[in-house]
């Protein structure tokens, strides 16, 4: 799997990709807008194009598999900035998507994953200090203070996944597939759209009927 940083500490920066240098991952990517640092990283089986360069500093890279109008790689990456307009539920309508797109095309720089959340994102935004990344072990090696919420540890153990988007480590959050994080001016907020997708209520349900609902329920998601 390919990988990313994006922050706003050069030290955390440079820590977290001399990290990944030394676990046998090239950089694609690395560069500084104002005071927000960003790398990415290829896959270590072969060179992905996940990152391309537009003028004027804009930039659109990919972590994970990203199919978009027939197309892959930089060509999909292409078409993806160009018909990028803050549409993020319409692009994750269109694509075959299982991974994190970070676009910047204008002055915001833009992060969002697939719509189910397959691939996973985490962040932080601590005491001015924003931290963004696909690895979970540099998000939580980036932390000044390590405070382990044990129920959230074991809750992951047994399901690999967690009730809400707070993960294990105090402050570390996981992108949701309705979210968006947007940079600027040093500044991370999160955009959040409502889900359109379906729901089944098996509260008030006999045995039976969810039995005869569940297949058609689960194939629908």
């Amino acid at each position: 799997m390919s990988n990313f940083i994006i922050t706003n500490n050069i030290s955390k920066f440079e820590k977290a990709v001399s990290n990944f240098t030394k676990r046998g991952l090239n950089e694609s990517c690395k560069f500084t807008l104002g005071d927000t640092h960003f790398a990415s990283f290829n896959k270590r089986s072969y060179v992905n194009e996940n990152y391309l360069s537009i003028s004027n500093k804009n930039f659109v890279a990919c972590v994970g598999t990203f199919i978009y109008k027939d197309s892959k790689g930089k060509d999909a990456l292409t078409k993806l900035y160009r018909d990028f307009n803050n549409n993020v539920k319409e692009i994750q309508e269109k694509a075959i998507f299982q991974g994190t797109i970070i676009i910047k095309k204008g002055n915001d720089i833009v992060v969002f994953c697939d719509k189910y959340n397959v691939h996973w994102t985490y962040y932080y935004s601590i005491n001015n200090t924003f931290f963004i990344s696909s690895s979970l072990k540099e998000t939580i090696n980036a932390l000044d203070e390590k405070v382990l919420i044990m129920d959230r540890f074991l809750e992951a153990l047994m399901q690999r996944g967690t009730m809400g988007n707070n993960m294990f480590y105090d402050g570390v959050k996981k992108l949701f597939g309705n979210e968006t994080i947007i940079i600027n001016n040093n500044l991370l907020k999160i955009d959040t759209y409502l889900y359109d997708i379906n729901k089944y209520d098996f509260s008030q349900s006999t045995e039976k009927e969810i039995v005869d609902t569940f297949p058609e329920a689960f194939l629908n998601t």
